[in-house]
């Protein structure tokens, strides 16, 4: 996600040919800006090649609308570029490309989602978050195009085997294997943010925390955190 294009100097082009040039990633973007620095108001999807615009003081107000008639050829270009870059990577893609067969929004999609799973292939998405330009999209594409937590392999090292490779499978009645990766004083204490990858956990169970000598430690809340904002659970689940 390439942010702040309402700030002076915004290029997100240039971002992409950095991303390609110094992190040798085959990265394209899949919108285009609508205007930039005091004039961005929202970006061209190149997948559905339809416009979106954020109104509002939060750009809460997402609106669709037909591709501006002055953006049109920049969109097409730009959608030739994403596709070509993945039909490098995606057989499938790739046929249909070198057939110069027509290329839907599902087909597009597929070889995104397949590509990006597969780690040969980066979306590109852009905006501008404290101002909420192009967030919503952006959320809808971690939704279509990255792994849900069954789609990738999670590997643990056992340290009782010379913390040989074990895999972690992403099922509620398999052990608890869990990562606590930050720790907030909250308003009611310290807060510990986990993600569970196998088992689950309940309000009250005693876990073993590893990473302290195997001191088991008891659960006392459970809360799902929205933002700021917490609400109670009595279970959390891979």
């Amino acid at each position: 996600f390439i942010n702040k294009l309402d700030r002076a100097g915004a290029n997100p082009f240039r971002v992409i040919q950095a991303i390609r040039e110094k992190l040798f990633l085959n990265a394209a973007a899949v919108q285009i800006p609508i205007g930039l620095e005091d004039q961005h108001k929202g970006v061209v999807d190149l997948v559905k090649m339809v416009a979106y615009g954020f109104e509002g003081d939060d750009g809460e107000n997402v609106t669709e609308f037909p591709i501006p008639a002055d953006m049109l050829d920049q969109a097409k270009e730009k959608r030739e570029e994403l596709i070509s870059k993945l039909a490098d990577v995606d057989d499938q893609l790739g046929e249909k490309f070198l057939m110069e067969e027509e290329i839907t929004q599902d087909i597009l999609a597929a070889a995104i989602r397949r590509q990006t799973i597969a780690l040969k292939f980066v979306p590109v998405f852009m905006g501008s978050a404290f101002k909420n330009k192009g967030v919503q999209p952006l959320l809808d594409g971690v939704a279509s195009y990255l792994p849900n937590p069954t789609e990738v392999k999670n590997e643990a090292l056992d340290q009782n085997e010379n913390e040989e490779k074990v895999i972690v499978p992403s099922e509620v009645e398999a052990p608890l294997v869990a990562l606590a990766f930050k720790l907030e004083d909250g308003r009611y204490g310290q807060l510990t943010y986990m993600r569970i990858y196998s088992g689950s956990v309940k309000k009250g169970d005693m876990i073993i925390n590893v990473a302290a000598g195997d001191r088991k430690v008891k659960i006392p809340r459970i809360v799902r955190m929205h933002a700021s904002d917490m609400v109670d659970v009595e279970e959390a689940r891979a």
